[in-house]
């Protein structure tokens, strides 16, 4: 759970970065999921997507676009207040 902590306080901000003021395509979004895919597969040594899919949801990683959708709601807020 620490390997987990510290991929969610450094790593993640940098996957994320900008991308609440940038779109990105499908592709992009795609590549950067995967990239938390692939640091799931990492700490945990799993290579089922169903158990990769239940540690997400368990370790509150949800898929990439889900954080970027809230990323720019939070944005978008930001500016109107």
């Amino acid at each position: 759970m620490t390997s987990v902590h510290l991929f969610k306080s450094y790593c993640l901000p940098f996957i994320l970065y900008a991308t609440e003021a940038i779109p990105l395509s499908k592709t992009a979004v795609r590549t950067l999921d995967d990239c938390i895919k692939c640091a799931i597969i990492k700490i945990f040594e799993v290579l089922d997507n169903d158990n990769i899919d239940m540690i997400r949801l368990n370790c509150d990683l949800p898929h990439i676009s889900t954080m970027i959708e809230r990323r720019q709601m939070k944005f978008v807020n930001k500016l109107r207040d």
